[in-house]
């Protein structure tokens, strides 16, 4: 990730750092270490490229043409939704198997707890 991209586009476009913070709703200190870590959570990321009208992808080191932005920016959602949706999917697969299992360890206790009422029958 270059989060620099952000320290060289607002001083190309003279924004000040005290203004982007605010305007994605992040203190100015935070931006900056964030900045200065190269570390920043996807949310964030997201509210600072669309604050500075850039692709996601520059600041992964993809090499994107200025008058694609708009049209990189639709296909970067639409990569973040499909990355979302694809995950959710997995965890209600997830979710599923878990139940599944869940309802057989029930149905096997239920059998054996039944195997041993017999066989405490037969013994009596």
């Amino acid at each position: 990730m270059n989060l620099d991209l952000i320290m060289k586009t607002c001083q190309k476009r003279k924004i000040p750092i005290p203004k982007l913070a605010e305007k994605i709703g992040m203190s100015e200190q935070n931006l900056r270490v964030n900045i200065k870590k190269n570390k920043m959570d996807a949310e964030m990321l997201y509210k600072t490229a669309a604050a500075l009208e850039l692709p996601l992808l520059l600041f992964f080191g993809e090499e994107v043409d200025e008058n694609e932005s708009v049209s990189m920016k639709k296909k970067d959602c639409n990569v973040l939704i499909t990355n979302q949706e694809n995950e959710i999917t997995m965890l209600k697969k997830m979710i599923e198997d878990k139940d599944l299992i869940i309802s057989l360890f029930k149905e096997k206790d239920a059998h054996a707890d039944g195997n041993a009422i017999c066989a405490g029958a037969r013994t009596a």
